[in-house]
């Protein structure tokens, strides 16, 4: 059921329905990215490839304490739906700026 969703929304995405602009706003953007490091300790472009793999989307379905962590994440942040905005999105100087500090963990 998951892989067909993801594939069913990436067919949509690929015939232009969905259209190149995903809405997502570059607040939105930094704040997945921000979340993906909080909650999973890898970065934002691991988890959208991850969404890609169909090997993954079926581990996903699993009952394993990773599992579960990963679906609680993604239900918290957008589903398996993109939440990067496309590069040309990012070269019209919304993007995400080089410069920014990172924060540092307690």
């Amino acid at each position: 059921a998951v892989t067909e969703a993801y594939e069913f929304l990436s067919s949509q995405q690929k015939q232009g329905t969905l259209g190149d602009d995903l809405g997502i706003t570059a607040q939105e953007e930094e704040y997945f990215r921000e979340s993906c490091q909080d909650w999973l300790g890898v970065s934002a472009d691991v988890v959208e490839e991850s969404k890609k793999c169909p090997m993954f989307r079926e581990w996903l379905q699993g009952k394993t304490d990773a599992a579960m962590l990963w679906n609680s994440f993604f239900s918290l942040h957008g589903g398996l739906a993109p939440m990067l905005r496309p590069p040309a999105a990012l070269l019209e100087g919304e993007g995400v700026t080089a410069t920014r500090t990172r924060r540092k963990r307690k």
